[in-house]
Parts: C-alpha cells; structure tokens; sequence
C-alpha cells in the first residue's frame, strides 16, 4: 500500500481502505469531495480530498490508500453521471426526514442526473 495521493487517484490509480477493503467507482466530485463504495458496503461513502474518511476524527481504517494494483484508466463521464445519480438518490431515501423541501429537491436533482446520462448516452 502506498499513502493516498490525491493526483494518482485522479489519474485512475486503484484505492483501497487502510483496512484493505478495494474501492470500486471512486470519483472526484466538484464539491470537493472523494465518493465511493467500499467493498461489501451497501451505501456510498465519501472523503475527503486528502482521503480521509468524512464522518471519522481520528485516522480510519477506512481512510484510502493507493493499491499496490496495476492503474485503471479514468471514469468516464457517463459513468460519473450515473454514480451521481445513484448519490442522490440515496440523499433522496436517508436525507429527505420527511421534509417536503428536502425530498422536492432531491427528487429535482436526480431527474436532472436522469436527464444528463441520457443525453450522454445519445452521443454514443
């Protein structure tokens, strides 16, 4: 294991969890944020940018590192499109605590995620 490197991991170098769990669909979102699935998790996870594990105040052992793996060629976009949709669509299931507003928008922001992957996948 190498010490998490924010540029490799753009680059599309694997990461895995100080635990050794691998990382699947790891993206760097403009919100300055890492998101992910750890392996064998069901939800989607996020880090930081220097990919420390959002949530923990103390080192994790679901903090990333680089994987001793061969490097995998970067998410393409449309990929990157659905990832966000499925994050949002959890937002929509955990985050709405049946608030009105809260679910309104979501429910908004994966019709657009929605609407974004198709349009993409038209120019295929």
């Amino acid at each position: 294991m190498t010490p998490f490197s924010h540029e490799l991991a753009k680059q599309g170098h694997p990461c895995q969890t100080r635990s050794g769990k691998e990382v699947k669909q790891l993206t760097w979102f403009a919100t300055r944020q890492w998101v992910g699935i750890i392996e064998g998790e069901p939800d989607i996870d996020t880090w930081n940018p220097d990919g420390t594990y959002i949530g923990a105040h103390h080192e994790s052992d679901n903090d990333l590192v680089i994987s001793d793996c061969t490097p995998i060629t970067p998410v393409q976009k449309y990929d990157r499109a659905e990832i966000a949709r499925e994050y949002l669509a959890i937002l929509l299931r955990n985050s709405s605590n049946g608030n009105p507003d809260n679910a309104a928008i979501a429910k908004r922001a994966v019709g657009y995620a929605d609407a974004l992957i198709n349009e993409l996948n038209k120019k295929q």
